[in-house]
């Protein structure tokens, strides 16, 4: 009778221990560092910070630093002292100013995006934020680039 007691124990015990682990990367990325897809292929980049002062607002630049001269330059444009939450690229009424990207002699600009400020700690100087965006060339709007799962931490 006894047997019969530890049989569902034994039954739930190698149930559980043959389940199949779920894989969930975890996310990584450095300090001052860009991460994004283009086009669906992964991208990472060193980044450094700038400033902007026109007539009462400073702005903070995010540049990208390129590893190789064929991969481009980002830069991200936004005021410094921004909050955290959503926001829409091109949006007039938001605290944000504009995504570029350069290639060669050719010049991209964002539409149709969002950004997601994670954080923003002026005193500490550092910012977290995500953003989806498309970028196009003026010239030939038909030549653009979907950026997706953008990602950046940079100290200012």
């Amino acid at each position: 009778m006894k047997k019969l007691l530890y049989l569902p124990f034994l039954i739930l015990a190698l149930s559980t221990s043959c389940k199949k682990k779920e894989h969930n990367p975890v996310k990584t990325i450095h300090e001052n560092q860009l991460s994004l897809k283009r086009n669906g292929k992964l991208q990472t980049f060193k980044v450094s910070t700038a400033w902007l002062t026109p007539p009462n607002e400073t702005i903070l630049i995010i540049n990208t630093e390129s590893p190789t001269s064929n991969s481009g330059q980002y830069q991200l444009f936004l005021k410094r002292d921004i909050p955290p939450g959503f926001y829409e690229f091109g949006a007039s009424n938001q605290p944000l100013t504009q995504f570029n990207y350069f290639e060669g002699n050719n010049y991209y600009e964002t539409y149709d995006g969002t950004l997601h400020i994670l954080s923003n700690d002026t005193v500490a100087r550092r910012i977290e934020l995500q953003f989806q965006t498309k970028l196009y060339y003026p010239y030939y709007p038909s030549n653009h680039y979907k950026i997706t799962e953008g990602y950046v931490v940079a100290n200012y």
